[in-house]
């Protein structure tokens, strides 16, 4: 029998397989739910295109273990059209784009992270 706290994860911004899937998941997850939020339509190419890229770091990922293939001015951009987007919606109904956002500057700390350790 599977008990349920085996079940459940603590997310916690170390750089470890672990947490950078779990950070993969919630991002794609959440991008993936905006694309079809009709509030969001007409940023869907924007959100898209994140979606994309970050499908793309994903697979790269599982392959190499590493970040080190994220473009640093990639991420950053990706981040700056969150950013807009989660000021745009935030008084509408930002939920979606805000969590997107949220994991976007996860995806970053880890990199950083990497970066580091690497050092």
């Amino acid at each position: 029998m599977i008990e349920i706290s085996n079940l459940l994860i603590n997310y916690k911004c170390e750089f470890n397989d672990t947490n950078i899937k779990y950070m993969f998941q919630r991002l794609i997850s959440a991008l993936a739910t905006s694309l079809n939020y009709s509030s969001y339509k007409e940023d869907y190419e924007n959100i898209s295109n994140i979606l994309k890229d970050v499908c793309k770091w994903f697979i790269n990922y599982q392959k190499t273990k590493s970040l080190s293939f994220v473009k640093e001015e990639d991420l950053k951009k990706n981040i700056y059209i969150l950013y807009d987007l989660d000021g745009k919606y935030l008084s509408v109904d930002g939920i979606f784009i805000e969590e997107s956002y949220e994991w976007i500057l996860q995806l970053n700390i880890l990199k950083n992270k990497e970066i580091k350790k690497g050092s």
